[in-house]
């Protein structure tokens, strides 16, 4: 039989073995050729970098630690604002979906315009959620498009801010503190997806640092009945927003089960906490049922897809796991929930018995390769920007590749710098924070084990166990020689005492710490530079991408005899090929040169309008005329306060500010 110790030692690395499997994904990235010696290069010199700094940088005093953090949250916050102001993009897909379901709640409408919510009933939570929002800010007077940013920005810098409190309440080590810094403030976190498009995937993260603070705080609270309150109250906005959440379930009975060995107190806080989460979870139901009836939605079983669809398309090979469009459309050829999941469970044994065991074993790797790969982040339901600007595109290749690869490279050192310190980490069996660390460590394999070995999978998904990753990087013992080891033991020495272990800096480490950085930074900018020229990808000029979508059936607008719609694009750089979504219509549809009044007449190509053609710089008029005796069907797509493009639409001479095409000017590689 083995030891309780030993089963303890099992989770830390079936995690530390999973996120060795997630470098992998981000190093050896095959987008473009070459990239995964910039990755493998940079890692390892940052990795060095901060081995080599960890020690000095705890001879900072408190006044040098605050400014430096101050001065990286200040300029992360300036950044942030400058892109919410000058690049805001075109936000597509499900978090569209929710936006314009929310804006229209917000304005006393409750209508639900297509099946998306019938289909997909997770996300009417969170559509209610936002339109509450967006009724305060109605009342003072905000634009929506300024609202749903300013939320993104709190959301995020909360996030950002909570998660520096708890590692500065909980480890001393200033290096664990300006690293994680480093990673906020250097890195497209705080700049790309979370940023930009508001959907569940940020609250997700802040609810469950919340939750994670709530359980290490919970012994030393006083009136538990008010922290518990709080922590019902996480658990059913959690499940609202993030059904995956009920990982937690499973979760803490492991970890009672690995506890049963720990001191009597220890166990006690346990169950307290079970009970109060389970009752969380239990209350959730009731809670949906009430944003339910205040958003005046009323489900349609007959357009729900049952839980099996989803574990389907986990195993579609041919999507390696990812959402499947063909399981999706043969599932909405029946008419009823039950007729769906039975077709499910026949496709599921199918799928497996066709794998077999092998077969099972290598989609699965595939699945946590993807889930764990982070290097289209700045893509995640981003259409693009809406008019990116002349400065942005004379260096889009570059940036737009730099953004990528230094997603990997600092996802690549927070997986492998936790890997090692999970290996070697012996919890104690008397030490109440190291009970919440492994309630981490098998949290966070419960998700990464939930999306391979059970749901669909997709990269952004994996985002959720970055709170647990970076408590555990920031708090776990370095793996080293006793005299150290004693040095990370927050809780069994003092503050004083861990700094008289360091010992004075030789000026040699300042010296290597500075050639290695100096060698990272000119590794990234010159293969980035390289690759960016030498695998040139599309860059978008301007678009426009939001949709409910033909396949929710969103009905297209009907433009009468005579009528006139326009809508004016300014591109800031060429563009070489332009597609505008509609049906094949009798009406003539084109795009007008404003400078020399040119009409360039757009032709109908796999669904759409579309012209092939060199376009530069300038002012353009998107422009679909009915000459015709007959109604003509033209998609577009309007909201109540949200605007969608930089210009608004002209029907008949009236400008309607928030309608507009769906188009994408796109600047393809020669």
């Amino acid at each position: 039989m083995n030891s309780p110790t030993s089963n303890q030692h099992f989770w830390p690395r079936c995690l530390a073995v999973a996120l060795l499997i997630g470098a992998y994904s981000n190093i050896a990235d095959p987008q473009t050729p070459g990239l995964f010696v910039v990755v493998l290069i940079v890692s390892g010199a940052l990795l060095l970098v901060g081995h080599l700094l960890r020690e000095p940088l705890q001879h900072l005093d408190h006044r040098q630690c605050q400014r430096y953090l101050c001065i990286g949250l200040g300029l992360m916050v300036l950044c942030q604002i400058l892109i919410l102001w000058r690049l805001p993009v075109t936000v597509y897909h499900d978090p569209y979906r929710v936006l314009a379901q929310a804006d229209q709640l917000s304005h006393g409408d409750h209508t639900w315009q297509t099946t998306y919510f019938w289909r997909y009933p997770n996300n009417v939570a969170l559509a209610y959620l936002l339109s509450l929002w967006l009724r305060l800010t109605n009342l003072l007077g905000w634009s929506t498009n300024f609202a749903v940013a300013l939320l993104d920005l709190i959301l995020l810098d909360s996030f950002i801010g909570l998660c520096l409190r708890t590692i500065r309440q909980h480890t001393s080590s200033k290096s664990a503190l300006l690293g994680s810094v480093a990673f906020f403030v250097l890195t497209p976190f705080a700049y790309t997806y979370f940023l930009q498009v508001f959907y569940s995937d940020l609250s997700a993260l802040l609810i469950l640092l919340l939750l994670i603070r709530q359980l290490l705080n919970w012994p030393s609270q006083r009136h538990h009945w008010w922290r518990g309150c709080q922590l019902i109250l996480l658990v059913i906005l959690g499940q609202l927003l993030k059904p995956n959440m009920i990982v937690l379930l499973p979760t803490l009975v492991i970890v009672f089960w690995l506890a049963r060995h720990r001191s009597h107190q220890q166990k006690k806080t346990l169950i307290q906490l079970s009970l109060v989460i389970g009752l969380g979870f239990l209350l959730s139901p009731l809670a949906t049922q009430i944003c339910y009836r205040a958003s005046h939605y009323t489900p349609e079983t007959r357009y729900q897809l049952p839980v099996s669809s989803w574990i389907a398309m986990g195993l579609d090979q041919q999507t390696q796991g990812t959402y499947s469009d063909t399981v999706i459309a043969n599932e909405l050829k029946l008419s009823s929930k039950t007729a769906k999941s039975q077709a499910d469970l026949t496709l599921i044994k199918r799928q497996i018995k066709k794998m077999g065991p092998l077969g099972l074993l290598r989609q699965w790797w595939y699945k946590l390769v993807i889930l764990l790969n982070v290097n289209d982040i700045e893509g995640w339901y981003n259409g693009g920007l809406r008019a990116a600007p002349a400065f942005y595109l004379r260096h889009g290749q570059f940036l737009s590749l730099l953004v990528s690869v230094s997603y990997q490279i600092a996802a690549t050192c927070l997986f492998l710098s936790i890997a090692s310190k999970l290996w070697f980490w012996r919890p104690r069996a008397t030490c109440y924070p190291d009970l919440i660390r492994l309630l981490t460590v098998v949290l966070a394999l419960g998700y990464l084990a939930f999306h391979t070995l059970i749901w669909e999978t997709e990269p952004r998904y994996g985002q959720i166990i970055l709170p647990l990753l970076l408590w555990q990087a920031t708090t776990l013992p370095v793996p080293r020689s006793s005299k150290y080891q004693a040095q990370r033991c927050p809780y069994v020495m003092g503050r004083t005492e861990r700094q008289q272990l360091v010992s004075p800096v030789p000026r040699k480490i300042r010296w290597q710490s500075l050639c290695w950085t100096v060698v990272a930074i000119f590794t990234l900018l010159s293969g980035v530079a390289y690759l960016s020229r030498r695998y040139p990808s599309a860059q978008i000029i301007a678009a426009q991408r939001s949709q409910l979508s033909t396949q929710y059936h969103a009905r297209p607008q009907q433009l009468a005899p005579g009528e006139v719609l326009t809508q004016r694009v300014d591109l800031h750089g060429t563009a070489n090929y332009l597609a505008l979504e509609n049906p094949a219509i009798t009406a003539a549809v084109s795009l007008v040169d404003l400078r020399t009044k040119k009409v360039h007449p757009l032709y109908f190509q796999d669904g759409g309008y579309a012209l092939r053609q060199e376009l530069p710089a300038g002012r353009y008029q998107l422009q679909v005329v009915n000459q015709t005796t007959r109604f003509q069907e033209v998609s577009l797509v309007s909201t109540i306060g949200y605007r969608l493009a930089p210009y608004p639409l002209i029907k008949n001479g009236q400008a309607l500010p928030t309608t507009s095409f769906i188009f994408k000017f796109i600047d393809q590689p020669r």
